[in-house]
């Protein structure tokens, strides 16, 4: 996923070719998004799916710092208090596109700290035990990436 952000100063086409020297310029932030695949270095998680993660549906994952920002960022105080569910993005670039499932990261008070449900992903690329996956996120957006790596 890479993020663009700049400055929506220019003239318009219409003021441009008319030589106009009284521009309004609006000075709005206009924000682009694209969700690509990372190259290696900016996959955070590589590791192989059990199987109890299969039957539940839930990847989960032990501390790290990143999804520990997404929570707090795309939960806000109430689910970061209360450790309820966040919204999140997931997107399968497994075939090099990216397909888009709404679903959620929770975070548990005790033990493994963090799950993100994946029940989707599971029954659409029929994800079996000791598979490897990648799993990248960008924590402003809530968005994650994950790869499926299939020998």
């Amino acid at each position: 996923m890479s993020k663009n952000v700049f400055n929506d100063s220019f003239p318009t086409n219409a003021q441009e070719e008319g030589g106009s020297s009284n521009i309004n310029n609006h000075g709005g932030v206009v924000e682009t998004r694209t969700a690509g695949i990372p190259s290696n270095r900016e996959w955070i998680i590589r590791r192989k799916v059990e199987e109890k993660e299969i039957r539940n549906g839930k990847l989960k994952f032990h501390y790290h710092e990143t999804l520990d920002e997404v929570y707090t960022l795309q939960g806000g105080n109430k689910a970061v208090k209360s450790s309820e569910d966040v919204s999140v993005l997931l997107y399968d670039v497994t075939d090099g596109s990216a397909v888009e499932y709404q679903t959620s990261l929770l975070k548990a008070p005790s033990g493994v700290p963090f799950g993100l449900r994946w029940g989707a992903f599971i029954r659409d690329r029929r994800v079996k035990p000791n598979e490897e996956i990648l799993l990248s996120c960008d924590a402003t957006s809530g968005t994650f990436q994950l790869k499926l790596l299939r020998a």
